[in-house]
């Protein structure tokens, strides 16, 4: 079902996500396949955000901005493994 998202360039997509508060704007600025357990927090502290800012800036050469990231996680057949797409929000998205 997800196969396609493999073929998609990290820094060519962008995320509408819809909610009760608005419609924000990600930009997918990482797509990875992974296992370590940081990447699957839904909760981090100033200092553990901070380190998994450093680590996506590291691996892709690309700044976070903004305080909220959105993750979108799929199996890629392998229990222990997830393929990850990284986002960033880029605002909220004014019409």
């Amino acid at each position: 079902m997800f196969g396609s998202f493999q073929q998609m360039q990290a820094d060519t997509a962008m995320i509408y996500l819809y909610t009760e508060e608005g419609m924000f704007v990600y930009e997918i600025i990482d797509n990875l396949d992974v296992t370590d357990e940081k990447y699957f927090r839904t909760v981090y502290s100033k200092v553990d955000f901070d380190s998994l800012r450093e680590a996506i800036a590291e691996h892709t050469g690309k700044e976070l901005a903004g305080d909220h990231l959105l993750t979108l996680s799929t199996c890629n057949g392998n229990d222990a493994r997830r393929h990850l797409f990284i986002c960033s929000e880029v605002g909220e998205y004014d019409k």
